[in-house]
């Protein structure tokens, strides 16, 4: 967690700064140290609430599924995110999956509909203009 709060960290403390160097000169940096306290606080917060649902989700599976959960995760962190212009898309072929309709891949994994309809015939093997 202190990687992704590292930066809302160091905005803050950029905030607090500028705020304590320019009180009671110029209004634009006191308007700018006031925005990074801010901001480096709401980033804060947003962090620990997301790490700690996080925690609750995993809590919430078995042993072996929270491998599972966290073997994907892991493997989602280093696939490439582009291809070219294209952002990539990772769904995993398992029991779950091949029980998905369309609609259900096109929530779960935020795919456009086209795209669903294409993933959906490549799971199950019915795409042939591969």
């Amino acid at each position: 967690i202190w990687k992704k709060l590292l930066p809302f960290i160091i905005v803050l403390v950029f905030g607090i700064a500028v705020l304590i160097i320019c009180w009671g000169g110029a209004t634009a940096l006191l308007v700018m140290g006031f925005a990074g306290i801010l901001c480096g606080i709401l980033g804060i917060v947003s962090t620990i609430r997301s790490a700690n649902k996080k925690r609750k989700d995993i809590d919430a599976l078995t042993p072996d599924e929270a491998k599972k959960q966290a073997a994907w995760e892991c493997l989602l962190s280093v696939l490439p995110k582009k291809d070219g212009d294209n952002d990539m898309s990772y769904i995993p072929v398992d029991e779950r999956t091949l029980k998905m309709k369309n609609g259900d891949l096109m929530i779960v994994y935020d795919l456009l509909p086209d795209i669903a309809v294409k993933a959906w015939k490549l799971i199950h093997g019915e795409d042939d203009s591969r």
